[in-house]
């Protein structure tokens, strides 16, 4: 009687596994598989995965990361499309922010487009509370951050240290990008945390035609951290110093 029982119990854990935990590891599995093919760009594996139900809106376990937002920061461009045909959340965001954020950033303005024309927020904040604007002007996509104010993005939309897309532009010496914020109306004297403004930036970060730029539109060379110290004194080069003192480019 016993020996019966026990192997009932077996059984029906077998058959538990099979309908409840199995179904489960199964889709894990193929879960895995469309990130790891859209992370791969292969657009082929993708589709055969997406026509056999798997979710558009996988994510990693560990990093959180979607297959959208994988595939929109590697750059691979049909990927992102059929993910969006096959209805993935734009702007499901992870630690790294949503799809819109790692385009930006690697400056893939084809991909940028597809992402806003499909409805994502061009304000969305990655982990940091910096947005597609501050990733794209710090490191110079000139084609991402025209797209991103056209798109209506907020321009002063400051992370979470206070830093400013104008502010991050002029810490990189980024001039074109700051000529094009400062030309659709960027706070020029914001300040963050800690006090600095976008000219104390680019004059700490020896940042010479930033400077320039900056100067030439009107930055205030007396604002202050909170210790006392101005641009002046927080210029690299001795030149940088110069340009300020006497508030020429």
């Amino acid at each position: 009687m016993r020996r019966i029982q026990t192997n009932s119990i077996l059984q029906l854990s077998l058959v538990l596994w099979l309908v409840v935990f199995w179904p489960l590891a199964a889709t894990a599995q193929s879960e895995n598989d469309l990130i790891q093919a859209a992370a791969d760009g292969n657009v082929t594996n993708v589709q055969k995965l997406l026509e056999a139900g798997v979710d558009p809106d996988a994510m990693q376990t560990a990093s959180g990361n979607s297959a959208l937002s994988l595939a929109a920061f590697m750059g691979h461009t049909a990927v992102v499309k059929a993910l969006l045909d096959a209805g993935a959340d734009v702007d499901l965001s992870g630690p790294n922010g949503p799809a819109l954020i790692g385009a930006a950033q690697e400056g893939h303005d084809v991909i940028v487009a597809a992402l806003l024309k499909a409805g994502a927020d061009p304000d969305a904040q990655d982990g940091f509370f910096a947005s597609a604007l501050l990733r794209a002007a710090m490191n110079g996509h000139t084609n991402v951050v025209s797209q991103l104010i056209e798109a209506g993005a907020d321009i002063d939309l400051a992370q979470a240290n206070g830093m400013t897309p104008l502010m991050a532009a002029a810490q990189q010496g980024q001039t074109e990008i700051i000529d094009i914020l400062l030309l659709n109306r960027a706070s020029l004297d914001e300040r963050d945390a800690k006090g600095h403004s976008a000219l104390i930036w680019a004059a700490m970060a020896g940042r010479e035609y930033a400077v320039a730029s900056l100067l030439k539109a009107g930055a205030d060379r007396t604002l202050e951290l909170p210790d006392g110290r101005t641009a002046y004194d927080m210029a690299k080069s001795e030149k940088i110093a110069k340009m300020i003192h006497t508030g020429t480019q």
